[in-house]
């Protein structure tokens, strides 16, 4: 089976303008645009991919679209926006964005999907990647993300219980309160983690995992059992 892999980043409910999510939006996108043509937003999604209209990013279009999505019943869920990169299937990178939610049930949300064959981030441009996935934390400001392979799920198959992380991923990212869940001490004494942003970057490894490669696993359940994460 084909290893697929996503970012995805999970922020708290919190109340935001209609202003404040176009600009959040706008600069998340412009971040993807900027990686390439394998991670720009162009086009819309629709009920069928060969029917897709192109996207013009701007401010002016993200507030349209995000305004279009107001939830009546719920106006305190959030607004949903996605688009996608290329009309070829193998190729193509989609990106989701849930904002605006202030529900305490709910998270706010941004997912990543990475093309399915030959994509630069996972090899020649792996520095390129991960400073996409810096610089998205930064915006989106979450509390826990992560670069997850769509096959990985050996140690569990919840990316998190009691509102701790479950395992480690490729690249991760904890704000200080989940950090202060997982134990700050046991994050600091590793190699692979430094103190980022409001909270701690981990990369596990250089290459993204591989679920072929048994030392990949043995790394990741190693330092998921270091952090205490399993069980």
């Amino acid at each position: 089976m084909i290893q697929t892999y996503t970012m995805i980043f999970w922020a708290r409910p919190h109340e935001l303008h209609i202003d404040e999510m176009t600009d959040i939006c706008y600069r998340i996108l412009t971040e993807l645009e900027s990686y390439g043509e394998e991670l720009a937003p162009k086009y819309l999604p629709g009920r069928r991919k060969k029917d897709a209209k192109e996207f013009d990013l701007d401010k002016e279009n993200i507030k349209r679209l995000l305004e279009e999505d107001v939830n009546e019943p719920f106006p305190d869920h959030a607004r949903r926006i996605g688009f996608f990169s290329s009309l070829k299937d193998e190729l193509t990178s989609s990106v989701g964005i849930g904002i605006g939610n202030s529900s305490p049930m709910f998270n706010n949300v941004l997912d990543v999907s990475l093309p399915d064959e030959n994509f630069s981030g996972l090899d020649q441009r792996r520095g390129d990647l991960e400073s996409l996935f810096k610089r998205l934390v930064s915006i989106f400001n979450p509390y826990f993300a992560f670069l997850e392979n769509g096959l990985n799920n050996q140690l569990s198959d919840k990316f998190k219980k009691d509102n701790k992380p479950t395992y480690v991923h490729w690249l991760n990212y904890y704000d200080k309160s989940t950090a202060k869940k997982i134990g700050r001490k046991k994050l600091e004494h590793l190699d692979q983690c430094e103190a980022f942003s409001d909270g701690y970057y981990l990369k596990l490894q250089d290459a993204p995992i591989d679920v072929n490669q048994p030392e990949h696993l043995e790394l990741q359940r190693q330092v998921s059992e270091q952090l205490g994460l399993l069980g």
